[in-house]
């Protein structure tokens, strides 16, 4: 996962704001499914901690 988030935060056409922007789509869907009552997709879960730690390493070598 640390090398895809790594790729993603390297590649200048992915904006810092779009990778903001699906963080809060996936936690939205996440909660949205535990209130349901179901569980998240590993596929959520995973996307969204691989988009946030993009945002970290972005953020830290700027």
């Amino acid at each position: 996962m640390k090398s895809t988030a790594k790729a993603l935060a390297r590649n200048d056409l992915v904006r810092t704001e779009d990778l903001v922007d699906a963080v809060d789509f996936l936690q939205k869907k996440i909660t949205e499914t535990n209130i349901s009552g179901h569980p998240a997709s590993f596929v959520v879960y995973r996307s969204k901690v691989v988009m946030e730690m993009a945002l970290r390493i972005r953020t830290q070598r700027s």
